[in-house]
């Protein structure tokens, strides 16, 4: 049993196990991480702002799923939304659980082939760039500090071995 401390649009902060606090979300706590790949073969992450600190960070899209709609759905319409790309076929590659010990957060991550689509409204108050990359592009961001979010770099892991496993 846990006891909210404090609750917002998106997030709740919980009082758990032995007094511990932890994140959940006030939507269930359930979202999609999609790994974009081009028609190229590079990999279509994004640039968008973080609500820690207003840095620019290198992520893939992603979002929570809303009532009644599916993961499948989820992937498809974040999409859309973050990058104006449109699936051409899409799988789930498994789950990851962000911050596992800290969090009730967990993403369906989803690889999908894309193709240049519409423009749809967001709900995002800041821009979001595309940044098309190669796998070895992919390294060096790891490498140099500039890629450092955990979701990513797991789907990432989860995307990359998948696609070797199908060549």
């Amino acid at each position: 049993m846990s006891r909210l401390l404090y609750s917002h649009k998106w997030m709740a902060l919980r009082e758990g196990l032995h007094g511990a606090a932890y994140v959940s979300s006030t939507d269930g706590g359930t979202g999609t991480i999609i790994v974009p790949v081009l028609p190229s073969s590079l990999i279509n992450l994004v640039v968008e702002t973080s609500y820690v600190d207003g840095s620019r960070c290198i992520g893939l899209p992603a979002g929570t799923v809303e009532a009644d709609e599916s993961l499948q759905a989820c992937a498809e319409r974040e999409l859309r939304e973050e990058t104006a790309l449109r699936v051409k076929s899409i799988e789930e590659l498994g789950i990851i659980h962000l911050m596992q010990r800290y969090a009730d957060l967990k993403g369906h991550v989803f690889l999908a082939h894309v193709e240049p689509g519409e423009p749809v409204a967001r709900d995002e108050p800041y821009e979001i760039n595309n940044l098309p990359v190669s796998w070895e592009q992919i390294h060096g961001l790891i490498a140099s500090g500039e890629l450092t979010d955990s979701s990513t770099i797991a789907s990432l892991f989860l995307a990359k071995r998948a696609l070797l496993d199908k060549a």
